[in-house]
């Protein structure tokens, strides 16, 4: 049970790592865009969501690499988990940039993390 939990939260630690590092390098490679007024550029938003993709992949596959048995039952939970805090994320957003950009990024990675977590599955041979 406690592996289970850690599984979760190590796959969700991984994601804000990920996220954080894209930030990270937006803010020093091109600052200005970030101090921008009125909403993020949509060559920004594809990037934050292309950034996103390759992270839940990743933290999919880390959750499945912790879990002790069934990795991909832990990466939808995993997934269950971002839909739901990307959905509040998507209300708290509203107005800071467009609705698609918010619920791309509320709805998408989670299917990669499922993904990933299924990637990490069968090189184990689950």
């Amino acid at each position: 049970m406690l592996r289970s939990i850690l599984a979760v939260v190590g796959g969700y630690v991984t994601l804000i790592i990920g996220v954080s590092a894209f930030f990270a390098i937006v803010t020093f490679v091109a600052p200005a865009v970030l101090e921008a007024t009125g909403e993020p550029s949509f060559w920004l938003l594809l990037a934050e969501l292309g950034a996103s993709l390759i992270v839940a992949f990743i933290a999919g596959y880390v959750t499945g690499w912790i879990a002790p048995r069934r990795p991909v039952l832990h990466g939808a939970v995993l997934a269950g988990l971002m839909v739901v805090l990307g959905l509040v994320s998507t209300i708290a957003e509203t107005g800071l940039k467009p609705l698609w950009s918010s619920l791309a990024v509320a709805l998408v990675p989670p299917i990669l993390v499922v993904l990933g977590a299924q990637v990490r599955a069968r090189v184990e041979g689950v």
